[in-house]
Order: structure tokens, then C-alpha cells, then sequence
């Protein structure tokens, strides 16, 4: 049956004051705040100045180590490789990794000193210029501890002695910079040979884990990156000054100087490439395929077809980014008009012009949400469903079906305001009648959005109301609301329901969404992750990339998401946009496109604009605040869109 409100919520700006606060108190992200984030939490990851090692090809080899206690010191070997190769290749190197996970190992062999055999660590045969082994020992009986620096080369390789120069200076770099109870020393000729024949090895052996001393402080999370940064500091330190001796091994070797250096490693070796570096090469190569003509369009009708190609072509997927631009020519100058709701996608109709052969390119492309929509830009969908459409008139293009309830993020209106282009909570983008959604400004739309909701499991009608399988209603009396009947709030103006705004619903009839509670169980668990290096390809504690975490933070709720963020973008609820991020909560996922409106990024919210992720080197936090200390302008230009992956 119907009901009227409470008499203390008797009218809708009453009610979302309370919903604000219910939603407030039961979502909001308390083990999330500030406060509880230290500064190392919240510390920028390094990030290498200058180009000291160009042209230098490096092999880094996580010795297998002792597998037993608390840390593994195989796990720190890699932990420590995984994090080492950004800063090296930020620094101008090209870098290759001999392996990227834990391998079974003969805990007696290790034991005994033994570092694994060379079948174990499958290195690359490519030309290099050193192979750096690192390894934590886990030897009994050693009474103080301190690094060891074991050198080997082959033949060809360097001589013995410029290795052991270079093996002091950075023994004594990793003196200044980690904690030890003795001098480094230096062994030559004591390591194993790891690599390409002819490749000097270093094996650099950081502390003694069976010393309790060193391994309850390497065992502190974020140790394997103090690690790491130690020996960025002193390879950049020892290995420039004696680039000579590395190029005169490459002339014996029949090698241009640094002409092992000329290609860096593909994305799979490790490192995915930066998205500002990436957009170039990919718009570049959209272009380049799609106009094989020596000049530039001759009639707007080419042009045009350029960029309609290229938007087919490169979008992630066409259903919500809108991007309908359209090409004249006046004089010399080329005019793209249009609109879209990606600022990116509007910068890329010049680009792609330009890159083309047009010379002079006037862009007037509208970024939407259109100025004349005003405050209430938002809306909720208050009939049982609605149709979208691809143009602003009935019957012109279905795109998808919007249920009662639904959030809208509103785009634009049509001449008269009959239609208006919405952003639906599934991701499509189309028109609707006007009439069948209430605007909202941000404030409502914001409560709507994230009040607990029920989601009915079939259609219930109730004299004149229809409410539809699968439409999610927020609850009117909060998410502790139990009994036969549940009491859900309807939009006003929904169609049966006159001027009252609640429902009671048989409970049988609905399901409830853990949205909330899944969302900050991911939250956590992603923050769990704080200080792992970024491994492309990687979905564990010793390396993950981005879509890496975000998969396994959710998969942790019992929530399979695919493995890819462009996949990932099409699960769940939308949430967010890049014009209207007041409705995220900590577990929606954040998702930034390049420049071509292809997605290359994703992160997992904690709320109030910050966000954990997983990009080179590591797992961090950042945000889209301005006035936040951890403020990424690269991330909040590229972000573009948030979902939550449960309803």
C-alpha cells in the first residue's frame, strides 16, 4: 500500500536532508579519512630527475632466496626488482627483468648460501651492459649484518678490476642509505654469472633476514622501496662515470655505443608506457591507417569521414562517450563544430585534422553539459521505464531502456526542451522525453545516488504503479529497515503514486544491494596494496598493474570483474563523471582515457576526490582535488568517468 512520508520528512527537500545524513553516517568512509593515513600513506611516489643512465642496458635479477619467515626473502628480492626498474628506466635505461614471480626453491640450498641455478632465472640473450642480482641471505649465525657486493664477469665482459671500483662506490652509497652493523665489502669473482655471455654480474646481498634486528625492520611494508631507492641512488652514482669502459665492451662485441639501447622494452617486459607519452603514438597511428593520401582533405565531405572513422575506431566504447562533430570549410580555414561530453575528445577532432594535413583548424566543438540546462543538471527517471534514443524525437535510433529510479546525469535539451540528452547509470548516453524524468540539482542528486537502495527481483504493481524488475529504489526509512514490508521512496511526479512518495513492498519481492559495504571492503583492501610495485600483467602482493587491483580488491567481496580496465568501465552502476564527482564513495572505480577516448587507467575511490592505484612505480594514493596534498593533474585531466560495480 501507499504511504505519505514521516511528518518530519513531509516534503522532499526534508527528506533528502535525511537520506544526506543516513547515507553519511552508514557510508561514510571512516577507516578512510584523513586521519587515519599516515604521511607515509599519502607520500608521493619518487620520481627520478634527469637521464643518467641512457643508453645503458641493465638485466635485474631477484635472486631466488630463502623462502621461509617473515619477510620471504624471495618475495623481497622481487618486491625490490619490481620497484627498481621505473626508477632505472626513468632514468634513461633500458631494462629487462629475468623474472616476475615466486619460484619453488630448495630452502637447504639457500640455506647453505646456494642462489638457485641459472635455469630458474631464465635471463634474455640480448647484448647488456650488467646484470644486478639482487638478494636478502637468510644465514644463520652471522652475528652483525651489513651489504655484500659479490661481482663475476665473463669473458669480454668488464676487467675485474674497474668492477670492484664500481661494486665500492656502490657498497658505499648503500652504507649511507640502509641500516647495517658493518662496512660493506666487496667479493670478486664470488657470484654467480646471471645473463649474456660475456655480461658482468653484480650480486648485491642487502642485510642478513636471520638476523632479528634487520628483519623486523625489513619486514615493515614499504621496505623493499627504501631498498629500491637505495640502489637507484647508487647505480645513478657509480655506473655514469665509467660509461667508456661500457662502451669499449660493446666495441670488442662488434657494438655501436649504446646501440643495445636503442629500443626500450615493450609493455609486456614489465612497464606499461606513460598515457601522456602514449596518445601521440596512438592517434599518430589511427591516422596514419585511416588517411593513406600524400595531401590533406580536399572537401569537408573527407574530413569528415575522417573523423567519423577514427571516433569508430579508436572510442573504448561508443555508447557513453558522445562525440557528434561535424566539418566545414570556410576560406583557408577548417571548422569543426559539435559537441561532446569529453574535453579530450574535443581537443582530439583537431589533432586529428591537423595530423592529416589541415594546417588551420578552428575548433568551436561544445563541451556538455550545455551551459542553458543550468543548476539541475541531474535528474531521476520517474516512470516504470523510458526509452533512449539516438537523436531528439521518438523512434530515431533505440540506444537502451531506463527504469524507474534510475540517476541521470543530464548533457543537453533540445530546441523547444522537449528532449534531453542524459548519461544513463548503465553508461549509455541518449535522448529522453522530458517528461519522464525529475530534475535534480547536485545536492539531490548526490543523495539520491548513494542512499541504500533495494532492487526489486520482479515487477510489482500496486493499482495504478508499476514498479519494474530490476529498478533500484532508495529505502525511505534507512538501510536497517527489516519486516514483511519494506518502504521504498519514489521520485516525485511518478505516474499512480500522486502526490505521495513512498511505497511499501513485500520484502519477498526485493533484493538488497551490498553495495556500500562491498565498496569499502574494496576500498581497504586496495589500500592493503600501498607501496607494491606496478608489475603489467601482475594481480598479487609481489606486483599488479591497474585493473590488477581493482579485480582483486573486488574479488575479495566475491565480485569477478574483468581483467582489463576498457572492460572493466562496462560493469556497474555510473557514478560519476569528469563535470560531476560528488557522488563518489569509497569502491567505485575510476576510469581516464587518453586523448582518443580509449581507456588506459583505472584506480579504486576513497572518497572526497582521492583515489588508490597502481601506477609506475607503485601502488599510491592520489587525487582530483586541487587542494589536495596529493593532487595529480595527469590523473584529473585524464579521469573521465567513475561506476560502482554493484548497483
Amino acid at each position: 500500500m501507499l504511504h505519505w512520508p514521516c511528518t518530519h520528512v513531509s516534503s522532499w527537500t526534508g527528506w533528502f536532508a535525511l537520506a544526506a545524513s543516513l547515507a553519511t553516517c552508514l557510508l561514510s568512509p571512516l577507516p578512510l579519512c584523513a586521519d587515519d593515513l599516515s604521511a607515509e600513506d599519502l607520500a608521493r611516489p619518487f620520481r627520478p630527475e634527469g637521464r643518467d643512465l641512457a643508453g645503458l642496458v641493465i638485466v635485474l635479477d631477484a635472486a631466488p632466496g630463502d623462502r621461509r619467515g617473515v619477510p620471504s626473502g624471495d618475495d623481497l628480492n622481487l618486491l625490490v626488482v619490481g620497484h627498481l626498474q621505473h626508477h632505472l628506466r626513468a632514468a634513461g635505461a633500458t631494462v629487462r627483468l629475468t623474472r616476475w614471480e615466486a619460484q619453488p626453491g630448495d630452502a637447504a640450498a639457500a640455506d647453505a648460501g646456494a642462489s638457485g641455478s641459472r635455469s630458474q632465472r631464465p635471463a634474455d640473450h640480448a647484448p647488456a651492459d650488467l646484470v644486478v642480482s639482487v638478494d636478502h641471505p637468510n644465514r644463520a649465525g652471522d652475528a652483525d649484518f651489513g651489504v655484500v657486493v659479490r661481482t663475476a664477469t665473463g669473458a669480454g665482459g668488464l676487467d675485474d678490476a674497474m668492477l670492484a671500483t664500481i661494486a665500492k662506490r656502490i657498497g658505499a652509497t648503500l652504507d649511507a642509505r640502509l641500516p647495517h652493523t658493518r662496512a660493506h665489502e666487496v667479493r670478486t669473482n664470488d657470484a654467480e654469472r646471471v645473463g649474456p655471455p660475456g655480461t658482468s654480474t653484480m650480486r648485491v646481498e642487502v642485510g642478513n633476514l636471520a638476523i632479528e634486528e634487520f628483519g623486523a625492520w625489513a619486514a615493515t611494508r614499504g621496505r623493499h622501496r627504501d631498498i629500491a631507492m637505495a640502489l637507484y641512488a647508487a647505480l645513478t652514482d657509480a655506473l655514469p662515470g665509467h660509461r667508456d669502459a661500457f662502451n669499449a665492451v660493446r666495441a670488442k662485441r662488434g657494438l655501436g655505443a649504446g646501440s643495445a639501447a636503442t629500443t626500450q622494452p615493450a609493455p609486456t617486459d614489465g612497464q606499461e608506457p606513460d598515457p601522456a607519452a602514449r596518445v601521440p603514438g596512438r592517434l599518430r597511428q589511427a591516422v596514419a591507417e585511416l588517411w593513406r593520401s600524400d595531401g590533406p582533405p580536399e572537401r569537408p565531405s573527407d574530413a569528415q569521414w575522417l573523423l567519423d572513422q577514427y571516433f569508430r575506431r579508436v572510442l573504448t566504447d561508443r555508447t557513453f562517450f558522445h562525440a557528434r562533430v561535424t566539418v566545414e570549410c570556410e576560406g583557408e580555414t577548417w571548422v569543426v563544430r559539435g559537441a561532446t561530453n569529453f574535453d579530450r575528445l574535443r581537443h582530439a577532432a583537431t589533432l586529428v585534422l591537423q595530423q592529416a594535413g589541415c594546417r588551420d583548424v578552428r575548433n568551436e566543438v561544445m563541451l556538455l553539459p550545455n551551459e542553458r540546462l543550468g543548476s539541475n543538471c541531474f535528474g531521476v527517471i520517474r516512470e516504470p521505464t523510458a526509452m533512449s534514443w539516438a537523436e531528439p524525437r521518438t523512434g530515431a535510433g533505440v540506444q537502451t531502456q531506463l527504469l524507474l529510479g534510475e540517476p541521470v546525469f543530464l548533457l543537453d535539451e533540445s530546441p523547444g526542451g522537449g528532449y534531453l540528452l542524459v548519461h544513463g547509470a548503465d553508461g549509455y548516453v541518449g535522448w529522453v522525453r522530458s517528461e519522464v524524468l525529475t530534475r535534480l540539482d547536485a545536492s539531490a542528486f548526490t543523495t539520491w545516488l548513494n542512499t541504500p537502495i533495494r532492487v526489486l527481483k520482479d515487477e510489482f504493481v500496486l493499482g495504478g504503479l508499476r514498479l519494474p524488475a530490476g529498478a533500484a529504489l532508495p529505502l525511505a526509512d534507512g538501510p536497517e529497515a527489516t519486516g514483511e514490508t519494506v518502504r521504498l521512496r519514489l521520485p516525485p511526479g511518478t505516474p499512480g503514486a500522486g502526490e505521495q512518495h513512498v511505497v511499501s513492498v513485500p520484502a519477498r519481492h526485493l533484493a538488497e544491494s551490498s553495495a556500500g559495504r562491498a565498496g569499502l571492503q574494496a576500498a581497504r583492501v586496495a589500500l592493503g596494496f600501498l607501496t607494491t610495485p606496478y608489475v603489467f600483467g601482475g594481480r598479487s602482493r609481489l606486483g599488479l598493474d591497474c585493473s590488477g587491483l581493482t579485480g582483486i580488491s573486488y574479488a575479495t567481496c566475491g565480485v569477478v570483474l574483468p581483467r582489463d580496465a576498457r572492460q572493466q568501465v562496462l560493469v556497474g552502476r555510473l557514478v560519476a563523471t569528469s563535470w560531476a564527482r560528488e557522488g563518489l564513495l569509497p569502491g567505485d572505480l575510476l576510469f581516464f582515457c587518453d586523448e582518443s577516448g580509449s581507456v588506459i587507467h583505472t584506480g579504486v575511490s576513497l572518497g572526497a576526490g582521492r583515489f588508490v592505484h597502481a601506477a609506475p612505480p607503485e601502488v599510491h594514493i592520489s587525487s582530483l582535488d586541487p587542494n589536495d596534498s596529493v593532487y595529480d593533474d595527469t590523473w584529473a585531466r585524464a579521469f573521465a568517468f567513475a561506476r560502482r560495480p554493484m548497483p
